[in-house]
C-alpha cells in the first residue's frame, strides 16, 4: 500500500509546473527626477502589479538616471510586465534608455 503512495508523490512532483523567477530591469535618464517619480507611482500601465519585489535606484554620479529593478514569480508575469509596458508607450518620451529587459537568474 506504501509503494503506489510514494509512486503517487513523484509522479505528482514531475507534473508540478516549475517557475522559474523573472526580472525586469529598466535604465531611464529621468531629466527630472522630482518630476519623473510620481508619474512612475502611478503606474498607468499597470506593468508593476505581480511584481514582488520593486526597487527604483539612483546613479550616485547623476541623480537624474534611474535604474528600475523588478522581480516576478515567474518569466511569464514579467514578460506580461514587461509587454503592457512597452504597448502602454510610457517609455517612448524618454530619448535615453535602455530596456526594459526581460531576464532571469543565472545557473
Amino acid at each position: 500500500m506504501q509503494a503506489p503512495t510514494r509512486l503517487k508523490r513523484r509522479q505528482r512532483r514531475r507534473s508540478a509546473p516549475s517557475f522559474v523567477p523573472g526580472f525586469v530591469i529598466t535604465r531611464i535618464q529621468t531629466g527630472n527626477y522630482d518630476a519623473w517619480r510620481p508619474m512612475f507611482d502611478q503606474d498607468r500601465p499597470r506593468a508593476r502589479e505581480k511584481a514582488t519585489t520593486q526597487k527604483v535606484l539612483r546613479s550616485v554620479d547623476d541623480p537624474n538616471e534611474v535604474f528600475i529593478f523588478l522581480e516576478f514569480e515567474s518569466t511569464d508575469d514579467a514578460a506580461e510586465a514587461r509587454d503592457r509596458l512597452l504597448q502602454s508607450g510610457v517609455l517612448d518620451r524618454f530619448e535615453d534608455m535602455h530596456g526594459p529587459n526581460l531576464l532571469e537568474e543565472a545557473p
